[in-house]
């Protein structure tokens, strides 16, 4: 399996794990008012859910935003896959299109993981727990897949080009023989003397 391989398996991976970890539990926060009242918020990259107490049903509202880029991002790292097995021009386009996936993910991610740390950071009021879900993991590990995948399809160092076709190659001289090793005459014929033969070299 060479890099080029190695690093399109590498994306597929991180493409899948990036959008099921936008599926997937972020971040957690309960907040302990009294031993029987616990009021939970969780976060995806699509959606939040509040679960307060004296609610009939827990509330589902939009997030955060998150979600679009991290699909933006696994179907750039699948796009620039398919193109590194087309033309060269493609290749190279595809070599550009996984790097700007991963810079996307990433970004993504870390912005998820900052904003929900500090927007539920340490409360001094009232009790509080809070916990990195399993979303916010698989996210981690599709960013480290389409890293990892888009540094080795960069074809660093260059491949050689491979030659086209067999190359013949002649040296001229006195005795100058054709490619085929069969003398060809070259003097012109007088049309005077037919009976005559040209001289070979």
């Amino acid at each position: 399996m060479n890099k080029r391989v190695a690093g399109a398996v590498a994306l597929a991976v991180g493409a899948v794990l990036a959008v099921c970890g936008s599926l997937l539990e972020l971040f957690r926060m309960e907040f302990h008012f009294s031993p029987d009242r616990v009021d939970t918020q969780v976060f995806t990259a699509w959606q939040a859910t509040f679960d307060f107490a004296g609610m009939d049903a827990p509330e589902t509202t939009n997030g955060l935003g998150w979600g679009l880029p991290i699909a933006a991002a696994a179907v750039l790292a699948v796009v620039g896959l398919v193109l590194l097995f087309r033309s060269p021009l493609l290749n190279a386009v595809g070599r550009f299109v996984v790097v700007v996936a991963a810079g996307v993910l990433i970004g993504t991610t870390w912005s998820a993981y900052e904003t929900l740390d500090r927007l539920f950071g340490s409360t001094r009021v009232i009790e509080s727990a809070k916990a990195v879900g399993a979303g916010m993991w698989t996210l981690a590990l599709a960013c480290l897949a389409v890293a990892v995948g888009a540094g080795l399809v960069q074809d660093w160092p260059a491949r050689a080009p491979k030659p086209e076709g067999p190359s013949v190659y002649r040296v001229d001289d006195e005795d100058d023989t054709p490619p085929f090793g069969i003398p060809i005459p070259t003097d012109e014929i007088d049309p005077d003397r037919p009976g005559e033969s040209p001289e070979r070299g």
